[in-house]
């Protein structure tokens, strides 16, 4: 989780921010975040903010200090630790939705009555 120091809104509402390329692409990370309805899409581009930001401010090796803000974790480390979460709440159910790589599983399509047009409804409804 980011610090309140280095938080969006913080920054948002710095007053003493320049308009700089830094600044730019960071105020559009922040209103892509804003307007993403996907949780795990809007962590992507917390993500990517973080990272930015630390870019920003001259942080060594900035997306791994920002995997170690969003995650605690190094990103090489990332997935396993989503895939053993995923393993451990799902038990034996695992391998019904995910492959051995960790990939979710195409799921079957459902399969769907054929649509009637409405004369049909109207006629059925008229008959009874």
């Amino acid at each position: 989780m980011p610090t309140e120091k280095h938080s969006a809104l913080a920054w948002l509402l710095n007053p003493a921010k320049t308009s700089t390329p830094y600044t730019r692409v960071l105020a559009h990370l922040l209103l892509a975040e804003a307007k993403e309805p996907h949780p795990h899409l809007r962590d992507d581009i917390r993500q990517a903010w973080i990272c930015v930001s630390n870019e920003e401010r001259g942080v060594a090796d900035p997306f791994v200090q920002a995997s170690y803000t969003m995650y605690g974790l190094h990103p090489d480390k990332v997935f396993p630790a989503i895939t053993a979460m995923r393993k451990a709440m799902l038990g034996a159910e695992y391998g019904r939705f995910f492959d051995d790589d960790g990939n979710l599983r195409p799921q079957l399509q459902a399969v769907k009555k054929p649509a009637r047009s409405t004369g049909d409804v109207a006629k059925k409804v008229a008959a009874a």
